[in-house]
């Protein structure tokens, strides 16, 4: 493919997928305010999962016939555990796993596409534009959580390869 067509084609998918963004947010967006309404109120739903996952202590854990060094070592693991996963992050988990699952959805989709050349609902292309989407409200979650400065990248000083 030529680079003026491969250009033709990015410019269309752009233009598709504002349209289907505009189109499909109304269905999703809970909250007329917040664009990630959706998974943020589906991370709330998961969050009582997460505590009880992030709050068990050690002490529920049978420790009998532990060393005592052990035993200290599991509770200071435990409360730098407690301390590093606090409620903001775990509700920050949980908006990411609920934005994974709706991605994953689509992932997939492309992936039986791949195997084996069709899909059977959706047609490729709103697959593709899905997951283009999808990725678009990644971002989204990363500015509000401030993982991304989008002022930064606006201002092109940098795109964040550390990988964190």
């Amino acid at each position: 493919m030529k680079p003026a067509e491969f250009e033709q084609v990015v410019t269309a998918l752009v233009r598709l997928e504002t349209a289907i963004m505009e189109r499909k947010g109304k269905d999703y967006q809970r909250d007329k305010e917040d664009i990630l309404s959706n998974f943020k109120k589906v991370g709330e739903d998961v969050l009582p999962i997460l505590r009880s996952v992030f709050d068990r202590s050690a002490n529920e854990v049978e420790l009998v016939g532990l060393p005592k060094e052990m035993r200290e070592a599991l509770a200071k693991i435990e409360y730098e555990f407690k301390v590093q996963y606090n409620e903001a992050k775990l509700q920050k988990i949980a908006t990411l796993l609920a934005w994974y699952v709706y991605f994953r959805k689509h992932v997939d989709a492309i992936i039986s596409y791949v195997v084996t050349g069709k899909l059977e609902s959706e047609g490729l292309l709103s697959r593709i534009i899905d997951v283009r989407n999808y990725l678009a409200l990644l971002t989204g979650i990363a500015v509000e959580y401030e993982d991304v400065d989008l002022n930064k990248v606006a201002e092109n000083e940098s795109l964040d390869t550390s990988g964190g």
